[in-house]
């Protein structure tokens, strides 16, 4: 089993994560990030994972790289937050793509973590609605 190219070469192939144990056969396994910023990767999700050994892939569909459908390979997958509404799909057809990759991960039970913006794309593909309340800057799920 060749994990190496997911994987920094001293991380272990299991974890003290459990959900890290991601040694599949004949695949390599990885985590895939879905930003809508360009800026540095030094956030607290890329930290983690390296300090797991793991060397995330990071996508930016606003930019037009291209999510492909998650296979055996995908372990996990993080949508991170923008400027962007959840509901303009119209005016930026890439939304539209980042649902339906969250989709197939939650119907293939790959953990998803959805931040701010991936949290709303989420709830909509779950069938849930969302507001906000920019007086209390708080956004309840309903």
């Amino acid at each position: 089993m060749d994990v190496t190219a997911g994987v920094a070469p001293s991380a272990p192939a299991e974890t003290t994560a459990g959900f890290l144990a991601f040694e599949r056969e004949t695949t390599v396994a990885r985590v895939v990030l879905v930003r809508h910023e360009d800026g540095p990767e030094d956030d607290r999700v890329v930290a983690f994972f390296r300090a797991h050994g793991v060397l995330p892939q990071t996508i930016r569909p606003f930019l037009g790289e291209r999510l492909d459908d998650v296979d055996a390979s995908v372990v996990g997958s993080v949508i991170f937050g923008g400027k962007f509404n959840v509901f303009d799909d119209h005016k930026y057809p890439f939304l539209r793509h980042e649902k339906e990759w969250a989709e197939q991960c939650l119907k293939q039970n790959v953990p998803l973590l959805g931040i701010c913006l991936g949290a709303q794309v989420m709830a909509t593909v779950l069938g849930e609605g969302w507001t906000s309340s920019w007086r209390s800057g708080r956004v309840r799920l309903l």
